[in-house]
């Protein structure tokens, strides 16, 4: 058949042809508008490494201010108000190191020196709070600590101005930078670097503190090691399982040196760790999956307190619990003369199908625990303790109790149980040396258990 002098076939070819045509026409299209958008993309990317590094800068030299301020300061008031400025400066600092691409670990040791000077200053914060003005090792500390944020202030600076004389994006050149080349932006991040070597060891009421690399475990000081065998034995015991069904699988290295177990029961994988020194149970994990919900809670925590005994940790005392469902997982803490001592804390978790324990973590007990703590008489009586309230809450019960602190000191308080006019429970600790509040504690209560937050 013709049309119009043209075979159908060739007609086809045309109208492939066409399509063809419109289509790359609409790729094209697509792909433009695509590489539009990329670019802009890069554009905001690039704007934000900019003012973040910008930011970066101007934060670094605040941070600097802030120190050197905090060098004069006499009042407990100001000490308090110059530390929680730069401990906020310090914090935001490096919130914006983060945002910026540098390669792993090219940054590490700034990064920490941030975070460590907006921690201690927090920690001088509250010491301030309790009327306690800076000590000489304190006021030292700050002088060093202003020195290196000055002296990454000027490198910054100085990396700035490089930046921009060389009409490059912060990013392609932050990103450029290569250890083995040479190069000025890699001399400038090790300058950086470099200034925060031989910082001072902070030693105070937080988590960075030097004095907690420091710490070993106080249940298993001066107990012998044990061999294995013993260990094997007493992992049979505590689990009450029969010879052979555990294993030898390795030992733990770390502040709690411990063998660890292994074995399959009932479709699961356990795993035990008993510490080296004292055959002490440090932890255990069961993966058995368990079959409904038979045992209620008054159940699981006899099951919970027999297992204890057998692990020969005594005076225990339950505070919290949660439900998962399948398991009942209990905090238990050492109680001393009533005393109620939070940081030798033991964790177990209680299968409400069987009463198995199929959880359990003592690290907080073995690195705390003691026998016998001295208790000193508080110098702050209970009624002092509860006129700290604030008449929103109501006290529902008050007894003596040992807390740790940021730093894993601890601290003897007065443990107020209050309740809100909304009903909510609150824990309030005071301070029997001082009868100034430590901490304050929600509970989050529903039927599936309490939780402290």
């Amino acid at each position: 058949m013709k049309l119009k002098g043209l075979s159908l076939s060739k007609l086809g070819r045309i109208r492939v042809l066409c399509f063809a045509v419109l289509g790359f026409l609409i790729l094209g299209g697509f792909t433009a508008k695509g590489w539009r958008r990329v670019n802009e993309l890069e554009r905001f990317i690039e704007y934000t490494y900019q003012r973040s590094f910008i930011e970066l800068a101007t934060g670094i030299g605040a941070v600097d201010t802030a120190l050197q301020k905090g060098l004069y300061a006499t009042s407990p008031v100001m000490v308090a108000q110059l530390a929680s400025e730069i401990s906020h400066e310090a914090a935001a600092a490096q919130a914006l190191l983060s945002q910026l691409p540098f390669r792993t670990g090219s940054m590490e040791k700034t990064s920490q020196f941030l975070t460590q000077v907006s921690d201690y200053s927090a920690a001088l914060s509250r010491r301030a709070a309790a009327g306690r003005k800076l000590e000489a090792e304190e006021t030292e500390n700050l002088r060093t600590l202003a020195s290196s944020a000055r002296s990454i202030a000027l490198e910054l600076g100085d990396l700035q101005a490089m930046i921009s004389a060389q009409k490059r994006s912060v990013g392609e050149i932050i990103m450029a930078e290569n250890p083995g080349g040479g190069s000025w932006v890699y001399e400038s991040f090790s300058e950086m670097e470099s200034s925060v070597q031989n910082l001072p060891s902070l030693v105070y009421d937080g988590p960075f503190s030097a004095h907690l690399d420091k710490k070993t475990a106080r249940a298993t000081k001066g107990l012998e090691d044990i061999d294995v065998k013993e260990a094997l034995e007493k992992a049979h015991s505590v689990l009450q399982l029969k010879s052979g069904q555990l294993s030898f699988a390795r030992e733990v290295e770390g502040k709690i040196p411990a063998y660890c177990f292994t074995g399959h029961l009932n479709g699961g994988e356990i795993s035990v760790d008993i510490t080296k020194a004292g055959g002490l149970p440090l932890g255990m994990t069961n993966t058995r999956v368990q079959q409904g919900a038979k045992l209620d809670t008054d159940a699981c925590k006899k099951k919970a307190e027999e297992f204890l005994k057998r692990c020969g940790y005594g005076n225990m005392t339950a505070s919290y619990w949660i439900d998962t469902g399948e398991a009942l997982l209990i905090n238990y803490a050492y109680q001393q003369d009533g005393v109620v001592c939070y940081p030798d804390l033991v964790k177990v978790g209680v299968a409400r199908d069987n009463g198995e324990i199929v959880q359990f973590e003592a690290r907080g007990y073995i690195l705390n625990h003691t026998e016998k703590r001295d208790l000193p008489a508080p110098a702050v009586d209970a009624e002092t303790a509860k006129a700290a309230l604030t008449p929103d809450l109501t006290l529902k019960s008050d007894r003596l109790c040992i807390i740790p602190s940021p730093g894993e000191y601890e601290r003897f308080c007065y443990e107020l149980t209050c309740e809100s006019k909304d009903g909510t429970h609150v824990l309030v600790y005071v301070g029997t040396e001082t009868g100034i509040e430590e901490k304050i504690l929600i509970l989050i209560e529903d039927e599936n258990g309490t939780l402290a937050v």
